[in-house]
This record gives C-alpha cells, sequence and structure tokens, in this order.
C-alpha cells in the first residue's frame, strides 16, 4: 500500500536585470532559490528544508 499526499509547488519568477533571473520554487518541505543567465545557464542554487519529511512506502 502507497501513501501519496500532494505537494503545492509556488514559483516565481522575477527579472533582476536584462541578464539575471531569480527564480523562487516553494513547498511545505523546502524552499529553493535559483539565480540564472538568460541562456538558462544556473550560477546559483540554494535550497533550504523547512520541515522534516518522512515518505512512507
Amino acid at each position: 500500500m502507497h501513501v501519496f499526499s500532494r505537494i503545492l509547488i509556488r514559483s516565481y519568477s522575477f527579472p533582476v536585470s536584462e541578464n539575471f533571473h531569480l527564480l523562487i520554487l516553494f513547498t511545505p518541505y523546502f524552499l529553493c532559490i535559483f539565480v540564472y543567465l538568460q541562456n538558462d545557464c544556473i550560477i546559483y542554487l540554494h535550497c533550504h528544508l523547512l520541515k522534516s519529511t518522512y515518505f512512507l512506502i
């Protein structure tokens, strides 16, 4: 028996300048921040765990 729960994912994208963009992904369990160039090259990534998660399979 598998137990799954839906995870709400929200994303926000902000153009910091003409070449740089900031993308924030937020779920109830973690927060990720991406800084990437206009050509989709990620130059910075930070993830922060908000809650301890347990997956039962």
